[in-house]
């Protein structure tokens, strides 16, 4: 087996926040010490908050980095993303396939209806009373609708939809059963109780515009159709493995090994880390985007190092790690389930550790950058 990761953003965010880098860099170093691919997928469905630089900051991030990625956006989708063409011509792939999801939405929309189909799946239309209701029994009425329609023979599905109403898909979860276990590699099988979980949208039909389809369907659908093999993602997603695992299964599909990682905590070890300016325990300012310190005088083979060993150890007392180093010694059964903090102090000592031992020319090379 080929061994097949992606780092798939959501370009809704000016900057790369570095719980989403310290992701990517998993990603390709598992890649690569297994002799895999690691590709790139831009998750842009999302495009009320779409941010017209994220796409190039990416492209600078995994850059400055040296994380070169296998497959991934063309050059023409990397200018429609807003990316400079001189950019797009050097870091534009040659791929088969989109990997952009706002150029795929024909396939979310075709396998959407294919679980209605299938009896896995049914729509939801709106119920015009609802919007008049009172405001306490808004959300009552709204679950009652979602119910009426789950409720709903296909005939009764299918004359709705003739009619060009809009309509959204849920994912029609069980009921009888008690439990879905799901495997994660870190943790084993985790069983969630059906009764807990709710029907997940999974696309939504305008009248007049584009269908809109969830993450829950989209991310499945790419999955399979790019052979991902390993889905290594951060530790919020765990909540969503059942109706992940459940939808591989409605579509008969097999599904990746997903690997959770553990969060990043903040520079005080309390709290997940901000995706906004957070402090340490002494109150000094913590950026959290990378390029915040690419332009602070930080190197890249420092942010490696540092990121590496957040959720990762490598079986020995060392803390200086060259990229080659770690991909010698890395392994998913030495990934960490508990969080770690992002240790500010600890970053600036790698960082002038790498400074000290950097030769001259690269220390006048890097100096020039902030003249």
């Amino acid at each position: 087996m080929t061994v097949r990761v992606r780092y798939a953003p959501s370009p809704t965010g000016h900057y790369q926040h570095v719980g989403g880098i310290r992701t990517a860099l998993f990603n390709y170093i598992f890649a690569k010490r297994n002799n895999g691919k690691f590709f790139i997928r831009i998750e842009d469905t999302d495009q009320k908050r779409y941010n017209d630089n994220a796409v190039s900051d990416l492209i600078d991030s995994l850059v400055w980095l040296g994380l070169d990625w296998d497959e991934g956006p063309s050059e023409s989708d990397l200018i429609d993303l807003g990316v400079s063409q001189a950019y797009a011509q050097v870091y534009g792939k040659k791929c088969e396939q989109s990997y952009v999801q706002s150029k795929r939405n024909d396939k979310y929309y075709k396998y959407a209806h294919d679980l209605i189909e299938l009896g896995y799946a049914y729509p939801v239309f709106s119920d015009d009373s609802i919007e008049e209701s009172e405001p306490d029994k808004v959300e009552a009425r709204q679950k009652m609708n979602v119910y009426r329609w789950r409720m709903a023979t296909p005939f009764m599905s299918r004359k709705a939809m003739a009619t060009g109403q809009p309509y959204h898909i849920r994912l029609r979860m069980p009921r009888e059963d008690d439990y879905i276990v799901c495997r994660d590699y870190l943790r084993g099988d985790v069983k969630f109780n059906y009764r807990k979980l709710y029907d997940p949208v999974l696309l939504k039909t305008p009248v007049d515009g584009v269908a809109i389809p969830s993450y829950h369907l989209a991310h499945v659908v790419d999955d399979h159709l790019m052979n991902t093999t390993h889905v290594l993602r951060g530790e919020e997603w765990l909540s969503s493995l059942p109706y992940h695992k459940y939808l591989f299964d409605c579509f008969g599909w097999d599904a990746p090994i997903y690997v959770h990682l553990p969060v990043i905590l903040n520079p005080t070890g309390k709290g997940k880390m901000s995706k906004r300016e957070t402090r340490s325990g002494t109150g000094e300012a913590v950026p959290v985007f990378l390029n915040q310190y690419k332009n602070n005088g930080f190197l890249p083979e420092a942010m490696i190092n540092f990121m590496s060993l957040i959720g990762w150890n490598p079986g020995n007392n060392n803390e200086i790690f060259s990229l080659d180093d770690i991909l010698e010694l890395f392994s998913l059964d030495r990934i960490n389930r508990t969080g770690a903090k992002w240790d500010i102090r600890k970053l600036k000592n790698m960082n002038n550790h790498y400074i000290r031992h950097m030769p001259l020319d690269r220390f006048v090379m890097e100096a020039e950058r902030f003249i």
